[in-house]
């Protein structure tokens, strides 16, 4: 797999969920993370907290990135990381 050949963790950007707000492909996330030994960050379709918690449980995610969301105001990383660790999700401290 490609750790072996150096790499340090993996970005998955799903190109026809990216900037439609309907969800991580969380198929595409887990059948990747199902494959590899190390990281794999999300992109693209977040729009709700419930797509986080998905993507992170449904998905096997070790990550996210979340852009329109955060653009367009209609999350903030507080409320994204608050959710997250509700759900016992493991992240950086809300400062």
């Amino acid at each position: 797999d490609v750790g072996r050949l150096g790499a340090g963790e993996i970005f998955v950007t799903s190109i026809s969920k990216d900037g439609t707000g309907k969800g991580f492909d969380t198929e595409l996330i887990q059948s990747i993370s199902s494959q590899v030994g190390i990281p794999v960050i999300g992109s693209g379709g977040g729009d709700t907290l419930e797509h986080f918690i998905q993507a992170i449980y449904q998905g096997r995610a070790d990550g996210l990135a979340v852009a329109s969301a955060l653009h367009f105001k209609k999350l903030t990383v507080s409320q994204i990381k608050k959710h997250l660790l509700k759900q016992k999700v493991s992240v950086r401290p809300v400062i």
